[in-house]
Protein backbone atom coordinates (compact mmCIF):
# COMPACT_ATOMS: atom_id res chain seq x y z
CA UNK A 1 0.00 0.00 0.00
CA UNK A 2 1.03 3.67 -0.13
CA UNK A 3 2.33 5.07 3.25
CA UNK A 4 2.41 8.80 1.70
CA UNK A 5 0.27 10.84 -1.29
CA UNK A 6 3.03 13.15 -2.67
CA UNK A 7 2.10 16.02 -5.26
CA UNK A 8 4.90 17.65 -8.09
CA UNK A 9 3.21 20.82 -6.32
CA UNK A 10 0.94 22.18 -3.92
CA UNK A 11 0.84 26.33 -5.97
CA UNK A 12 2.29 26.84 -8.89
CA UNK A 13 3.27 24.56 -11.94
CA UNK A 14 1.24 23.04 -14.22
CA UNK A 15 -1.45 21.53 -12.13
CA UNK A 16 -1.10 22.53 -8.50
CA UNK A 17 -3.46 21.59 -5.80
CA UNK A 18 -4.30 25.09 -4.80
CA UNK A 19 -5.64 27.37 -7.83
CA UNK A 20 -4.48 30.65 -8.57
CA UNK A 21 -5.99 33.40 -10.48
CA UNK A 22 -4.75 34.79 -13.84
CA UNK A 23 -4.14 38.67 -13.77
CA UNK A 24 -3.44 40.68 -17.01
CA UNK A 25 -2.72 44.00 -16.85
CA UNK A 26 -3.86 45.65 -20.56
CA UNK A 27 -3.29 42.77 -23.13
CA UNK A 28 0.54 42.84 -22.81
CA UNK A 29 1.57 39.36 -22.21
CA UNK A 30 4.79 39.92 -20.62
CA UNK A 31 2.59 41.66 -17.91
CA UNK A 32 0.93 38.82 -17.28
CA UNK A 33 0.03 38.32 -13.26
CA UNK A 34 -0.64 35.34 -10.96
CA UNK A 35 -3.36 36.37 -7.92
CA UNK A 36 -2.97 33.17 -5.51
CA UNK A 37 -6.89 32.16 -4.62
CA UNK A 38 -5.64 29.29 -2.45
CA UNK A 39 -9.11 27.58 -4.11
CA UNK A 40 -8.62 24.19 -3.92
CA UNK A 41 -8.15 22.21 -8.16
CA UNK A 42 -10.03 18.53 -7.76
CA UNK A 43 -7.24 16.94 -7.19
CA UNK A 44 -7.13 18.15 -3.77
CA UNK A 45 -10.42 16.78 -2.92
CA UNK A 46 -9.13 13.77 -5.00
CA UNK A 47 -6.27 13.57 -2.02
CA UNK A 48 -8.03 14.54 1.19
CA UNK A 49 -10.68 11.75 0.45
CA UNK A 50 -7.93 9.25 -0.32
CA UNK A 51 -6.37 10.26 3.22
CA UNK A 52 -9.33 9.29 4.80
CA UNK A 53 -10.51 6.36 2.60
CA UNK A 54 -7.56 4.46 1.50
CA UNK A 55 -6.01 1.93 3.91
CA UNK A 56 -2.13 0.90 3.93
CA UNK A 57 -2.61 -2.86 2.52
CA UNK A 58 -3.58 -3.14 -1.00
CA UNK A 59 -6.02 -6.44 -2.45
CA UNK A 60 -6.45 -7.97 -5.13
CA UNK A 61 -10.08 -7.20 -6.94
CA UNK A 62 -11.15 -7.47 -10.54
CA UNK A 63 -13.70 -5.81 -12.73
CA UNK A 64 -15.69 -6.77 -15.76
CA UNK A 65 -17.03 -3.60 -17.47
CA UNK A 66 -18.88 -3.10 -21.22
CA UNK A 67 -15.25 -1.05 -22.28
CA UNK A 68 -11.79 -1.33 -20.93
CA UNK A 69 -11.59 2.42 -19.66
CA UNK A 70 -12.20 1.61 -16.08
CA UNK A 71 -9.25 1.08 -13.49
CA UNK A 72 -10.08 -0.23 -10.30
CA UNK A 73 -7.73 -0.45 -6.93
CA UNK A 74 -8.46 -2.11 -3.53
CA UNK A 75 -7.73 -1.10 -0.18
CA UNK A 76 -8.46 -1.94 3.34
CA UNK A 77 -10.41 0.94 4.54
CA UNK A 78 -8.67 3.40 7.00
CA UNK A 79 -9.40 2.66 10.20
CA UNK A 80 -12.23 0.23 9.70
CA UNK A 81 -11.36 -3.74 10.25
CA UNK A 82 -12.62 -5.58 7.88
CA UNK A 83 -13.65 -3.32 5.25
CA UNK A 84 -12.60 -2.70 1.77
CA UNK A 85 -12.81 0.26 -0.44
CA UNK A 86 -12.34 0.21 -4.02
CA UNK A 87 -10.63 3.33 -6.03
CA UNK A 88 -11.86 3.63 -9.54
CA UNK A 89 -11.71 5.66 -12.34
CA UNK A 90 -13.56 5.94 -15.56
CA UNK A 91 -11.91 6.91 -18.48
CA UNK A 92 -14.65 6.57 -20.87
CA UNK A 93 -17.17 9.82 -22.00
CA UNK A 94 -19.80 7.56 -21.16
CA UNK A 95 -21.70 5.86 -18.03
CA UNK A 96 -20.46 2.39 -16.89
CA UNK A 97 -22.03 -0.44 -15.12
CA UNK A 98 -18.81 -2.36 -13.47
CA UNK A 99 -18.54 -5.43 -11.40
CA UNK A 100 -16.63 -6.01 -8.46
CA UNK A 101 -15.23 -9.24 -7.21
CA UNK A 102 -13.71 -8.39 -3.94
CA UNK A 103 -10.53 -10.42 -2.36
CA UNK A 104 -12.43 -12.71 -0.33
CA UNK A 105 -15.05 -13.47 -3.79
CA UNK A 106 -17.55 -11.41 -2.87
CA UNK A 107 -19.58 -9.83 -5.56
CA UNK A 108 -19.80 -6.34 -4.65
CA UNK A 109 -22.90 -5.51 -6.01
CA UNK A 110 -24.50 -7.58 -3.22
CA UNK A 111 -23.43 -5.87 -0.83
CA UNK A 112 -24.07 -2.32 1.26
CA UNK A 113 -21.57 0.32 -0.26
CA UNK A 114 -20.84 4.05 0.07
CA UNK A 115 -20.33 6.07 -2.48
CA UNK A 116 -18.23 9.02 -3.34
CA UNK A 117 -18.37 9.82 -7.08
CA UNK A 118 -16.44 12.80 -8.37
CA UNK A 119 -17.21 14.39 -11.64
CA UNK A 120 -15.64 17.67 -13.39
CA UNK A 121 -18.29 20.51 -13.64
CA UNK A 122 -18.26 22.40 -16.71
CA UNK A 123 -17.36 26.14 -16.27
CA UNK A 124 -18.27 29.36 -18.29
CA UNK A 125 -14.79 29.20 -20.80
CA UNK A 126 -15.00 27.54 -24.36
CA UNK A 127 -11.84 26.86 -24.36
CA UNK A 128 -11.75 24.58 -21.21
CA UNK A 129 -13.31 21.39 -21.75
CA UNK A 130 -14.58 18.57 -18.71
CA UNK A 131 -11.34 16.64 -18.59
CA UNK A 132 -9.50 20.17 -17.71
CA UNK A 133 -12.07 21.66 -15.47
CA UNK A 134 -10.99 23.40 -12.08
CA UNK A 135 -14.55 22.38 -10.51
CA UNK A 136 -15.93 19.24 -9.32
CA UNK A 137 -19.27 17.59 -7.88
CA UNK A 138 -19.33 15.03 -5.41
CA UNK A 139 -22.03 12.90 -5.84
CA UNK A 140 -23.30 16.02 -7.95
CA UNK A 141 -23.05 18.72 -5.62
CA UNK A 142 -20.33 21.02 -6.43
CA UNK A 143 -17.20 21.16 -3.59
CA UNK A 144 -16.88 25.06 -2.87
CA UNK A 145 -14.56 25.88 0.71
CA UNK A 146 -16.68 27.88 3.32
CA UNK A 147 -15.78 31.90 3.05
CA UNK A 148 -13.37 30.94 6.09
CA UNK A 149 -11.75 28.31 4.13
CA UNK A 150 -12.73 25.24 5.77
CA UNK A 151 -13.51 22.31 3.32
CA UNK A 152 -16.77 20.97 2.88
CA UNK A 153 -18.09 17.90 4.44
CA UNK A 154 -17.78 15.64 2.02
CA UNK A 155 -20.46 12.84 2.77
CA UNK A 156 -21.29 9.28 0.49
CA UNK A 157 -24.47 8.57 -0.62
CA UNK A 158 -25.38 5.20 0.79
CA UNK A 159 -26.40 2.02 -1.94
CA UNK A 160 -28.04 -1.01 -0.38
CA UNK A 161 -27.31 -2.79 -3.04
CA UNK A 162 -27.26 -3.21 -6.77
CA UNK A 163 -25.63 -2.40 -9.80
CA UNK A 164 -22.46 -0.16 -9.46
CA UNK A 165 -23.13 2.82 -12.43
CA UNK A 166 -20.18 5.32 -12.90
CA UNK A 167 -21.09 8.31 -15.04
CA UNK A 168 -18.41 9.11 -17.81
CA UNK A 169 -14.96 10.78 -16.88
CA UNK A 170 -15.74 10.35 -13.18
CA UNK A 171 -13.48 9.12 -10.94
CA UNK A 172 -14.58 7.74 -7.00
CA UNK A 173 -13.92 5.65 -3.97
CA UNK A 174 -16.56 2.78 -3.24
CA UNK A 175 -16.68 1.93 0.37
CA UNK A 176 -17.85 -1.55 1.33
CA UNK A 177 -18.26 -1.51 5.46
CA UNK A 178 -19.45 -5.23 5.52
CA UNK A 179 -16.94 -7.13 3.31
CA UNK A 180 -15.44 -8.72 6.43
CA UNK A 181 -11.92 -9.44 4.36
CA UNK A 182 -9.88 -11.62 6.40
CA UNK A 183 -6.99 -9.54 5.26
CA UNK A 184 -8.45 -6.08 6.55
CA UNK A 185 -9.21 -7.60 10.18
Amino acid sequence: GHDLFCRQTLLGGNYELLDKVLVTSGSVRSNLMFQVSLLPNPDYYSAVLYARLMGKRLLKSDATMEQDAVRIYSHCTANAPGSVTVLYLNYADVEMTIGVSLENGLSAEDMKRYEYILTPVEVDNPNVDLLHSNKVALNGELLVPAPDGTIPDMPPVTVSNGAIVVPGYSYGYLVFPDAHADACL
